[in-house]
């Protein structure tokens, strides 16, 4: 595994780290991080409906999910700075399918977080109408990374 988690790493330092000549963390990585900044959005959507109304529970069941989608996108940087680390060391067709396998459940995360994205967007409350749109828009990213990635490796 890498030294550091990526998840844990000060902000400042990752972007650095993102931008610099060092093997990882690259665009995989991003991607990841990515995915777990729009399920922090679409998280603080519904923290921020819990203040004006009791939440149902769907948007209690989903908070939960979101929970979980945000931490499998943290592990799944580090899973993909660790993969592509690995592929470049190698170059070999283990080393690429692994590296293939780590976006693909990347994008199962995606998919997974659109569908949570689309039930909750009608149901919190309208001030949070941005944290909506950021979920989404980061969403989109993260998928279009991890597919680029998944064809060209």
């Amino acid at each position: 595994m890498i030294e550091n988690r990526i998840g844990s790493m000060p902000v400042d330092a990752l972007v650095a780290k993102l931008g610099s000549d060092a093997i990882t963390p690259g665009s995989g990585a991003a991607g990841a991080l990515a995915l777990a900044l729009a399920a922090a959005c679409a998280s603080k959507a519904i923290a921020i409906t819990a203040k004006h109304r009791p939440l149902p529970d769907a948007l209690l069941d989903a908070a939960r999910t979101l929970e979980q989608l945000q931490e499998a996108a943290l592990r799944g940087a580090d899973e993909d700075a660790e993969r592509f680390k690995e592929y470049l060391h190698h170059r070999s067709l283990a080393t690429a399918e692994e590296l293939r396998r780590t976006d693909h459940c990347l994008l199962l995360l995606c998919r997974s977080l659109k569908e949570v994205i689309d039930r909750i967007s009608a149901d919190v409350h309208e001030v949070v109408a941005g944290d909506i749109s950021a979920a989404r828009a980061l969403t989109e990213a993260a998928a279009a990374i991890h597919l680029r990635n998944a064809a060209t490796t």
